[in-house]
């Protein structure tokens, strides 16, 4: 059976590599705007929320 710790590691793989595809390709298709910045600021929140998230998950293990 798949625990809290696996299925938080996992999420957070995955999104790990979403964000290293995701964010040269905001890079290289955002205007001079900097409409980007906020799109990154918030997904590297996420990321960073989610890297808490697994930490404390498995402190618990």
């Amino acid at each position: 059976m798949v625990t809290l710790v696996q299925s938080l590691t996992l999420l957070f793989v995955v999104f790990s590599l979403f964000l290293i595809i995701l964010i040269p390709i905001s890079f290289a298709t955002s205007d001079q705007g900097g409409n980007s910045k906020g799109t990154i600021v918030g997904l590297g929140a996420l990321w960073g929320s989610l890297l808490v998230a697994t930490g404390i998950a498995s402190s618990f293990v």
